[in-house]
């Protein structure tokens, strides 16, 4: 059995190459020209919001890297970023109370392994079995140990208000 550590390392290893690549050459809505701004400080300032908010602000963050992905100009940074971004709102609405909402960040989520993987040219033998590995229990793992990795051991202030439950499986 394929743990949700040696998956998320697969995908990123995967999306190493062209992650920074696709930070780099963010555009602004529609101009065709670069916004000025630093993606990644925009990137920063959403996940810290993600971070210390309540469930409502990390779901309007998460919302938030929804859009800055849509404007990212690396096929493979962007299908990493939304793979990680619905990975998070998957955790999030199944922790509160949201199975229906869930169940469908969790599909996305899925989607977006599927196609970072395709993209960094895996074969499709080895994705597929990620993917049967990628269970909602290995999403939530891979969420909050990523989230803790990133925020000194905390995680999500969300989870730590006591309004959901640290595993909704």
């Amino acid at each position: 059995m394929t743990n949700y550590r040696s998956i998320g390392r697969w995908l990123l290893a995967l999306s190493l190459g062209t992650v920074a690549l696709g930070l780099v050459t963010f555009e602004g809505c529609g101009s065709g020209q670069k916004s000025g701004k630093d993606p990644t400080e925009a990137f920063d300032r959403v996940y810290d919001s993600y971070l210390n908010g309540n469930a409502n602000e990390a779901r309007s963050s998460l919302q938030e890297a929804l859009h800055l992905l849509d404007q990212t100009g690396s096929p493979q940074g962007q299908a990493f970023g939304l793979f990680l971004t619905y990975s998070r709102l998957y955790a999030l609405e199944a922790r509160e109370g949201q199975p229906d909402i869930a169940e469908v960040y969790f599909i996305k989520a899925r989607y977006w392994f599927v196609r970072n993987a395709e993209i960094g040219n895996g074969l499709e033998q080895e994705i597929g079995k990620k993917i049967r590995a990628f269970t909602t229990n290995a999403c939530v793992a891979m969420v909050d140990d990523w989230d803790r990795e990133h925020s000194s051991g905390r995680g999500a202030k969300y989870l730590q208000k006591g309004g959901a439950t640290a595993n909704p499986h």
